[in-house]
């Protein structure tokens, strides 16, 4: 299996903490990040996803380029076996309180993409103002309903890989301050160090 993706997305990462939990053997072609793609990376990015978009997985003849559905198709192709960590929560599909805990994530993550991608391309737009505001306040509604889940974080699965990445995302590209939400902050506390999460963590340098 070779992941296709950048370093610094929250999406590629959580791909590779999910494979690093299950035990599973994966390649990662480093692309670079949004804006440092060159056109190798791009054009085997666009020849892998129509959508131009990563992270994109090619196992054998088969592709499949959302993280999402990589996921699922990682707990599916390791259902038989024990995770590599032992402790890891996974099941195949994932209950629906956990679907509903990835699809809340996923909304909050994909507003803060956003949020750094139009900011870095139009440094004069007002962020507390129109949609950019809305995408704020969406932000915060959701980090606000995930605190609010009180089997969040229990233990470690899909759903905290998810939100981990997101978070320590957040946090390097100063798109939201998360620290105010003092569960999320202890979840992140709990398993920050989990060898999943330091082997695949952002380089300083990136």
């Amino acid at each position: 299996m070779n992941i296709i993706g950048s370093q610094t997305s929250p999406f590629v990462r959580m791909t590779r903490v999910v494979c690093e939990e299950l035990g599973l053997e994966y390649d990662f072609t480093v692309t670079g990040g949004f804006g440092k793609q060159d056109r190798a990376a791009q054009e085997l990015i666009s020849r892998n996803n129509p959508l131009m978009k990563v992270p994109v997985l090619v196992d054998g003849e088969l592709t499949i380029p959302d993280s999402r559905i990589m996921i699922g198709y990682f707990l599916k192709k390791s259902s038989s076996t024990k995770p590599a960590t032992g402790d890891f929560r996974a099941s195949d599909p994932l209950p629906m309180e956990e679907e509903n805990w990835l699809t809340m994530i996923y909304g909050v993550i994909d507003a803060g993409v956003l949020r750094f991608m139009l900011q870095r391309q139009h440094p004069e737009l007002e962020m507390d103002r129109g949609y950019m505001a809305k995408s704020l306040a969406r932000m915060n509604r959701g980090l606000e309903w995930l605190e609010q889940q009180e089997t969040l974080g229990e233990t470690f699965g899909v759903p905290e890989a998810a939100l981990l990445c997101g978070l320590e995302w957040f946090g390097k590209r100063e798109v939201i301050d998360w620290q105010p939400y003092g569960k999320l902050v202890e979840i992140h506390r709990r398993f920050a160090e989990r060898s999943s999460m330091v082997k695949t963590r952002i380089p300083e340098s990136v």
